[in-house]
């Protein structure tokens, strides 16, 4: 092998090696020290705990895929040309062309489904983000409900192993019990006829501006039936949670009245407050809490 072939694995399994190795002895090493914290904590989850996760391991993970992901074009056409140039005999002109052909639409096709894949995981990241801001922003405004007395517990783990989900938000107060689910949808172009701020609710579906969406509503309720199922085999208290469905930063227009309670955040806090079915105890206030305090109760980091 030539010297100037020599000098270029070199330098390529150099970049190789530093862009994997230093992240991964990184990420590594933190996870083995010994140094621990002086208890083993157990925090409860704050807002949107779950895509907070994801956020992070988003940082974590995406210059190890960055890095990949690059790799791959060159490897397939690299594996492309080495195979042809088995084939077709090197001074031959025609195959060399060929060859070179070949290697390009590989390059060239591997280009574009890595980028593709790397894009996806960038929208993932960003509608993460989003919806991570939103759940903090209706956080905020909960806040008066713990002045009211009432336990507040965020990103609640519902579901089964194979079916998991999280309530963004749970109330608990003396009027009752609440499931507050967060969606936070970015503006896009509207119909004619339409603000792109506002958005209305019939009683029965959301009216977005670009069109119309009965599966929110349904899912607030879905999952408002599930915590009252949970809870009330764990504590017997016969207790009907009421779905709240909140869109941070749109304008809601009420035309009619349903189910579910569907408010801008900003709106939550007195709607909680004016709702409810049921009146409970302090006993029952506290019983309920310490059901959900266990199920939230795992934040380690």
């Amino acid at each position: 092998m030539s010297e100037s072939r020599w000098v270029s694995l070199s330098i390529a399994a150099y970049f190789i090696a530093f862009l994997f190795g230093f992240p991964l002895v990184a990420t590594l090493r933190g996870r083995r020290t010994k140094r621990r914290p002086p208890v083993d904590f157990l925090l409860r989850r704050g807002p949107g705990e779950t895509l907070r996760r994801k956020v992070a391991r988003f940082h974590e993970e995406f210059i190890f895929q960055v890095a990949g992901t690059s790799l791959v074009p060159l490897v397939a056409a690299s594996v492309v040309l080495l195979a042809l140039h088995r084939i077709f005999h090197p001074a031959a002109s025609v195959g060399i062309g060929l060859e070179l052909a070949a290697a390009a639409a590989v390059f060239a096709g591997a280009l574009a489904l890595t980028v593709g894949i790397l894009w996806g995981k960038v929208r993932a990241f960003r509608n993460c983000s989003l919806g991570y801001l939103g759940e903090r922003a209706v956080g905020e405004e909960m806040e008066p409900l713990l002045a009211g007395g009432y336990r507040v517990f965020h990103d609640v783990p519902m579901g089964s192993g194979s079916f998991p989900f999280n309530l963004d938000h749970v109330a608990v107060g003396p009027n009752g019990l609440f499931v507050i689910e967060t969606k936070t949808w970015r503006k896009g172009r509207a119909r004619p006829g339409f603000d792109d701020h506002r958005v209305a609710y019939d009683g029965r579906q959301l009216v977005w501006p670009w069109g119309e969406d009965a599966t929110t509503p349904q899912q607030a309720e879905h999952r408002a039936a599930a915590l009252s199922r949970w809870l009330n085999a764990k504590t017997g208290l016969g207790i009907s949670a009421r779905p709240v469905l909140v869109l941070p930063g749109w304008f809601v227009n009420i035309q009619g009245v349903g189910r579910v309670v569907v408010v801008n955040h900003k709106q939550l806090a007195a709607a909680v407050m004016r709702g409810g079915d049921r009146v409970l105890t302090p006993e029952q206030m506290d019983l309920a809490a310490r059901q959900l305090d266990t199920l939230c109760r795992d934040v380690e980091d």
